[in-house]
């Protein structure tokens, strides 16, 4: 038996044990050897310094590297800064093998092969919001809930959503920031080898007991990219470093904050031009006919077929205000982030100040305003992205006497 995970069919006991002894095993000198999956570390890449959702923007330039062995007509893109970054580290192997410094029959670890690159999250979520609409729909129906209008809709969404929550994000903004949504998403991550997330043994097999293992991650701190702790075959840009920020500069990146605002847009900003779309379609797939029981003068009965109201999209703008849907997309967004612990008193304090907002700067500001308050809870002193950052800087200060290419 594997001392190792290698499926999560184990029991509990068990797979403890075992990925306690992957974690030792994978203990490393080297501080880009990060565990992404620790506190907000997950959001890297997917939201800026205010924790606020965002992609990548339309404008941002892009890479496509190939690759290399198997399916050379194969393309995967990535930000250009990343994709030149990768192509100088891919070629400080091939020189290291050429010069018999490296294992050259290494299979992972001799030629770095892309195996995955950028995600578009916008596809992914279109794909998402397929189930989310099934999922409302099955709440509905299951619940035997009728409405005739968007009025009596709304009245039975709230329920529904509280109940979806429990399992599935809602909004654009939630889903960049959920597990179901993945880090290469970001433009920043390349993998080079494809396994199952749960299979440690074969992670040990190709990567830590590769005798190219340490020169491995020596080269990608010096390219300024990042190892993943628990999918070593997956680089991450560290945008937070001089090596990487030096190829940025192609891009006229100059600095990581550069690299934030120009590169990336704020998520919840295009999606909320399609929010009323997107309730009118959820209107449109739980509506239903409906029998309702009709009391005539003469004290008689009869069943009387209710057909709920058609809209369109104009229909809808010209008989509710815009600040219905604001308020209803912040209660949303505030039932989606349950880490903010907010009482019902300080929920409509929020709403009071983006309503001001709204009134006095338009719906762009307002939006972008309470989705920082949004992200505020991540920013609270003594928080554990602090204490990680806190630990990162204090790490870089000390190493940055040494040679960071080490070669």
């Amino acid at each position: 038996m594997s001392d190792y995970r290698t499926s999560n069919s184990e029991n509990a006991r068990e797979l403890y044990i075992k990925r306690g002894f992957y974690g030792e095993k994978m203990l490393s000198k080297y501080e880009n050897l990060i565990d992404f999956f620790a506190a907000e570390k997950y959001l890297y890449g997917r939201v800026d310094r205010s924790y606020v959702p965002m992609e990548i923007s339309p404008t941002a330039p892009m890479m496509t590297l190939q690759q290399t062995n198997r399916n050379p007509s194969a393309g995967f893109q990535v930000l250009d800064f990343v994709g030149r970054a990768f192509q100088d580290l891919s070629m400080q192997f091939r020189k290291k093998v050429m010069a018999g410094e490296i294992r050259a029959n290494d299979p992972v670890l001799t030629t770095l092969e892309v195996q995955r690159g950028y995600t578009s999250p916008r596809t992914l979520f279109r794909n998402f919001q397929i189930t989310n609409k099934e999922t409302m729909r099955g709440y509905f129906h299951s619940n035997e809930l009728n409405f005739s209008n968007f009025d009596e809709f709304l009245v039975h969404f709230s329920p529904a959503l509280q109940s979806q929550l429990l399992v599935l994000p809602f909004t654009y903004p939630a889903f960049l920031k959920s597990r179901h949504c993945p880090m290469n998403v970001n433009g920043l991550v390349i993998d080079i080898f494809s396994t199952s997330c749960a299979n440690d043994q074969e992670k040990i097999d190709q990567f830590r007991n590769s005798p190219n293992w340490e020169f491995y991650l020596n080269a990608c701190r010096s390219y300024g990219f990042s190892v993943d702790f628990n999918n070593p075959g997956r680089l991450i840009a560290d945008i937070g470093t001089p090596e990487m920020i030096q190829y940025a500069r192609h891009n006229n990146f100059l600095s990581t904050n550069n690299v934030i605002a120009m590169a990336y847009v704020p998520a919840h900003r295009i999606y909320y031009e399609s929010f009323k779309q997107v309730m009118l379609d959820i209107y449109n797939t739980t509506k239903k006919d409906y029998i309702e029981v009709e009391y005539c003068q003469d004290g008689t009965l009869r069943n009387r077929v209710v057909k709920p109201k058609e809209y369109t999209i104009d229909l809808l703008n010209a008989t509710y205000p815009d600040t219905l849907f604001l308020q209803l997309y912040m209660r949303i967004r505030l039932a989606e982030s349950p880490e903010l612990k907010l009482t019902k008193a300080e929920s409509a304090m929020i709403n009071r100040e983006i309503m001001d907002i709204l009134a006095v700067k338009g719906s762009a500001a307002a939006l972008d305003i309470f989705e920082a308050r949004i992200g505020e809870t991540y920013n609270n002193s003594g928080s554990l992205t602090q204490r990680v950052n806190s630990v990162k800087i204090r790490e870089e200060d000390k190493d940055r006497n040494i040679d960071s290419r080490g070669y």
